[in-house]
């Protein structure tokens, strides 16, 4: 992060070591208490770098789990940490109460798309707004929806052309939107048609 309250890179075992010199990193479940060792939760650092302006507990929103200190086949024995899920409020949610974050690489291919940006409306919607580029057809969207499908599972998808993708206040836009809240998840009863 460009704050540097937090730092790691990957081994050529493909494994995310901490950098516990750069900080102090805690993951929180839902409820702000310290997630077990292995689930998913907030990424929540404390940096050591900055002595001018030092972030304590800064919550970045990313989403990701501390793993088990099983040890490394590179012989770090640095903390482990899971790939970064993405951000909390960027994360698609499952019927079955699945966050899935990182939807990223489905835009990042071989597809005409300028930009993109998936929406989920409700529990089994989802809109993929994009802008295309001269070379798409129809079969590009069709593709795109198949590998967001891959990755989430069965819903219903919506694509929807546009000229622009809506930028934020700082210019950027958001790849992912999740209208639903967590706490109006359907019954498991419900889900089983």
């Amino acid at each position: 992060m460009a704050e540097y309250a937090a730092a790691g890179s990957e081994c050529q075992h493909g494994r995310l070591h901490l950098w516990p010199e750069a900080g102090h990193v805690e993951v929180l479940a839902d409820d702000d208490r310290p997630a077990p060792v292995g689930q998913t939760g907030r990424i929540v650092p404390t940096g050591l770098l900055n002595a001018d302006m030092p972030l304590i507990r800064y919550d970045i929103g990313d989403r990701a789990a501390l793993l088990p200190d099983d040890g490394c086949a590179c012989g770090r024995t640095l903390p482990l940490m899971s790939s970064v899920e993405g951000r909390h409020d960027d994360a698609i949610v499952t019927p079955d109460g699945r966050a899935i974050g990182r939807l990223d690489p489905v835009f990042k291919a071989d597809l005409p798309i300028r930009e993109a940006q998936i929406i989920q409306e409700t529990w089994d919607r989802m809109r993929v707004r994009f802008v295309p580029a001269a070379a798409y057809r129809r079969a590009d969207g069709e593709a795109l929806v198949a590998r967001i499908r891959d990755r989430v599972g069965p819903m219903e998808y919506v694509l929807e052309e546009t000229d622009a993708i809506a930028r934020t206040g700082n210019g950027k836009f958001r790849e992912v939107l999740c209208l639903v809240d967590p706490e109006t998840r359907p019954a498991a009863e419900a889900r089983v048609r």
